[in-house]
C-alpha cells in the first residue's frame, strides 16, 4: 500500500471527515468500481467512490454560496476488471476545482469541474487507485483529498491477502 499525496487545504488534517478503508470497511480484495461527483462551475462540491462490496462513500450535496452556480454531476463506471491507475487534478489557491481518472484499459473520463487551475497527475508504476480519505465540509465542498494506492497483484493473490485479512480482523 501506498498513500500519494494530499491536495487541498491539508492546514487541517486532523479534521477529516472520511477515510473509505475505515468507514467501509474495505479489504484489499475490495476495488473501487466507480466514482461519483458533482461540481459548479469553480469547485468540486461532492465526490463518493463506489467500491465492489456494495458500499460507497455517502456525502451529502454541499449547497453553493452563490444560486446562481449551476450545479453539475456525472457519474464514472469501470468496466470489469478495469482500475484507476492515475488521477489528474486541477488546483486554485488551494481548492480541488477539477479532476479526471484513467484506467488500466487506457480510458480516461472527462474531467469533472474545471481544468483552468494548476494541473497535477497522481500515479505510480505497478500501482492502482484503492480507496480516498480527506475532508468535505458544507459550503465549502471538497477541501482536502489524499488517495491510497496498491500494487497490482493476480487475482488469485489478491483473494489470499483477503483471507489473511479477514482471519487478522476477526481473530
Amino acid at each position: 500500500m501506498k498513500e500519494g499525496l494530499q491536495y487541498g487545504d491539508t492546514n487541517l488534517l486532523h479534521n477529516q471527515s472520511f477515510d473509505d478503508a475505515k468507514d467501509l470497511e474495505l479489504s484489499y480484495i475490495d476495488r473501487c468500481i466507480g466514482v461519483e461527483l458533482q461540481w459548479t462551475r469553480i469547485s468540486l462540491i461532492s465526490i463518493r467512490f463506489i467500491y465492489s462490496n456494495n458500499r460507497s462513500s455517502s456525502f451529502s450535496t454541499a449547497q453553493s454560496k452563490n444560486l446562481s452556480d449551476v450545479l453539475f454531476s456525472s457519474t464514472f463506471i469501470l468496466t470489469s476488471n478495469e482500475e484507476i491507475n492515475k488521477i489528474n487534478l486541477y488546483l486554485t489557491n488551494f481548492t480541488i476545482i477539477g479532476m479526471q481518472f484513467r484506467t488500466t484499459h487506457g480510458r480516461k473520463s472527462s474531467v469533472f469541474g474545471s481544468n483552468d487551475g494548476h494541473f497535477l497527475t497522481e500515479s505510480f508504476e505497478n500501482y492502482t487507485f484503492s480507496y480516498a480519505k480527506g475532508r468535505q465540509q458544507n459550503p465549502k465542498g471538497i477541501e482536502m483529498l489524499q488517495f491510497s494506492w496498491i500494487k497490482q497483484i493476480s487475482t488469485k493473490q489478491k483473494i489470499a491477502a483477503g483471507k489473511r485479512l479477514y482471519l487478522i480482523r476477526y481473530l
